[in-house]
């Protein structure tokens, strides 16, 4: 269900097959440049990074967070990731040296984290778990998360980043729901197929159209 990503010369996909459960392909020629790992495929898009300067993707797989070397494949860290069905399928949110990852579905780890990234393995900041998105991925601006999540039903909520605390919470918002921001604005599509445009504002929810 994840797209495939395109950064610089290649295309990275996550298969999940046995021994290329990564893939990165030649953008031009579509020639297999490696392939890498046995995980179980997840549901979200492979996202660009860095570790130490070096050009890295982050791939969520069913049961992981994956941190590969853009250029080999190798891996450079993981972070056990366990939700029920195995469907991890929100994108995570790399800000500065800190890594977001939000997901729902239950399950010891369907909830949402803030890491710290460095040399070593990445290190728990926080862990909430209000916070569980489901298909649609959370948006991070100016110092808040922004999310859809699916606790109590579904609501619109706004967390600290800093500290994972909440700032406010909507429950006018169907759980399936998703959002982007643009222009200072979250652009909010519901289950039912209503377009709301809000305020990303930490201060409180305050609707525009």
């Amino acid at each position: 269900a994840g797209s495939p990503l395109v950064t610089g010369g290649l295309v990275i996909l996550d298969t999940g097959a046995d021994g290329n459960s990564t893939v990165a392909l030649d953008k031009t020629t579509g020639r297999k440049v490696w392939g890498a790992g046995s995980d179980l495929a997840g549901y979200s898009t492979p996202i660009p990074f860095e570790h130490l300067g070096k050009p890295g993707v982050l791939v969520f797989k069913a049961r992981a967070m994956l941190a590969l070397d853009l250029s080999s494949g190798d891996e450079f860290w993981r972070i056990v990731w366990k939700t029920h069905y195995d469907a991890n399928a929100s994108s995570p949110t790399v800000i500065g040296d800190k890594l977001f990852i939000s997901t729902g579905y239950g399950g010891r780890s369907a909830r949402g984290a803030l890491f710290q990234l460095g040399p070593g393995e990445p290190e728990e900041i926080w862990l909430n778990q209000d916070l569980e998105t489901k298909m649609n991925s959370a948006v991070v601006y100016e110092g808040h998360v922004y999310c859809v999540s699916e606790r109590s039903g579904g609501q619109l909520m706004c967390f600290a980043l800093e500290d994972g605390s909440l700032a406010w919470s909507n429950p006018a918002f169907a759980r399936f729901g998703t959002l982007m921001i643009a222009d200072g604005k979250l652009i909010i599509l519901d289950e039912q197929g209503e377009l709301v445009v809000a305020a990303a504002t930490a201060d409180a929810y305050r609707e525009l159209g």
